[in-house]
């Protein structure tokens, strides 16, 4: 399977969930990211955004257009936003499909303090076709914020026992 991540690709989390795509299941994977990948690997490719784009938050809309272009040249089977209201709006507004948003920690439990965040996470929620969610705290609030229980997978992450 080709999955495309929109992710911060230099987060420990994000590079954890995509290397065991690329190795453990054997995936295509590419990662679209706003910063540099945590470590070359020859079974990730990864496309890194810099220049206007890296120095705003306003990044996720801008970058749309371009995103999408790249989006469109890998031609995934999948496309996943790692975080509901940054990369998961950007993934969500290139209108591509199947689309699943990961929902973790901070980007959607604590109040928004801004408008445009919280318009944001609930387009990108609306645009979903599944949504992992890594805990029940977080699986209520996204119905709070207007996404139905059938979109959302509640599937915690944490220790390999």
């Amino acid at each position: 399977m080709k999955i495309c991540f929109l992710a911060d690709v230099s987060h420990t989390n994000t590079w954890n969930w995509v290397e065991y795509f690329a190795t453990e299941l054997a995936h295509n994977v590419t990662v679209v990211s706003f910063n540099t990948p945590r470590k070359k690997t020859e079974t990730i490719r990864s496309y890194t955004l810099d220049g206007i784009y890296s120095r705003s938050k306003l990044k996720y809309m801008i970058c749309v257009p371009l995103v999408k272009r790249i989006v469109r040249s890998i031609k995934p089977d999948i496309v996943v936003g790692y975080r509901i209201h940054s990369y998961g709006f950007t993934a969500a507004a290139m209108g591509v499909r199947p689309l699943v948003l990961a929902a973790q920690g901070q980007n959607i439990y604590y109040p928004f303090n801004s408008l445009i965040a919280k318009y944001c996470a609930k387009f990108a929620i609306n645009h979903a076709d599944l949504i992992n969610s890594w805990g029940e705290h977080m699986t209520a609030k996204l119905i709070e914020l207007g996404c139905p229980a059938t979109k959302i997978l509640t599937l915690p992450r944490g220790v390999r026992t």
